[in-house]
């Protein structure tokens, strides 16, 4: 995830405007959702102990609008092979930290199939 985001950062730095410094703005990496993510990933109970611990090393070292979008992924690969569900509860959480992020409306109905 380091790679990634460095990578992300050396691209932006290239083709950014001049007065840019190419890094990307704290509110676009969503570092004041921290906890928020953190929450979520701990409420996916059905995800292996090590996708949650690696998920959590994300959102403290890499960036919590990353971490959250492999939550979404491993939620709904690993929920739809398990047979798990989410509580209306829970998508209602992860859309409006979707929303936060300022994500698309179709990123976290892709794992809307889930909800029991």
């Amino acid at each position: 995830m380091e790679t990634l985001t460095g990578l992300c950062d050396t691209w932006l730095s290239r083709h950014a405007g001049a007065d840019d410094t190419g890094a990307v703005p704290a509110e676009w990496d969503g570092t004041d959702l921290a906890d928020a993510a953190i929450a979520e990933i701990a409420a996916a109970d059905f995800l292996p102990d090590e996708v949650g611990r690696a998920l959590t090393e994300c959102v403290r070292r890499c960036t919590p609008d990353i971490a959250f979008r492999m939550l979404l992924r491993a939620v709904g690969e690993i929920g739809t092979a398990s047979g798990a569900a989410l509580s209306p509860q829970h998508y209602a959480r992860l859309a409006a930290l979707a929303s936060a992020l300022q994500y698309g409306e179709f990123v976290v109905s892709e794992v809307q199939h889930l909800v029991a």
